[in-house]
């Protein structure tokens, strides 16, 4: 079964099922000393631009000009070096860690569309638990374009709950990093 959804639809849908926490511009940022902040921007820069390529490459299947194994491929290799960049973060000494509080994850998960970040909020006790659990789907997402990038069968039904459960995680990490 061909699946038919084009570009703008799947971002509108993505839109309307992550819960509006923080600013586009904030996907997955932690804050702290320069080099944190500067690490956290590369990092996060380079799960949008992998976001960006999984997205031409559903267009490109879309528009039949090819099977966007090109840009599946790139997404998943940038979502590697966003899992590279978080892991230093994750090293660094003077990362923010303070615990999560019972009625702060339960706001957080209030509304959530996402079983598994909601999931994923409840086990996380701390900041920097919920920046590892960014690290690992990032590479997690990344195996999964990695393993269909030159599939002829529809893609977008393996990956788009994992990308909507990775772009909400992001936007969690990045709400309960904000300074208070």
């Amino acid at each position: 079964m061909v699946l038919s959804m084009n570009v703008n639809a799947i971002l509108l849908v993505g839109c309307l099922l992550v819960p509006p926490l923080a600013n586009a511009s904030e996907f997955g940022n932690v804050y702290g000393s320069p080099e944190i902040e500067n690490a956290s921007r590369q990092a996060s820069a380079s799960a949008l631009e992998a976001i960006e390529n999984i997205l031409r490459g559903l267009r490109e299947r879309e528009s039949q000009q090819g099977n966007g194994s090109e840009q599946f491929r790139a997404a998943a290799d940038l979502l590697l070096q966003a899992r590279t960049v978080f892991g230093r973060l994750l090293d660094m000494p003077d990362l923010p860690d303070r615990p999560i509080s019972e009625p702060e994850a339960s706001r957080l998960v209030a509304g959530m569309n996402s079983e598994f970040v909601a999931a994923s909020i409840r086990r996380a006790k701390t900041t920097k638990v919920l920046l590892f659990e960014l690290q690992e789907q990032s590479g997690a997402l990344a195996e999964v374009l990695g393993a269909v990038a030159d599939s002829r069968q529809p893609i977008y039904p393996q990956i788009s709950a994992r990308l909507r459960d990775y772009m909400a995680l992001a936007e969690v990490v990045t709400v309960v990093n904000r300074p208070r």
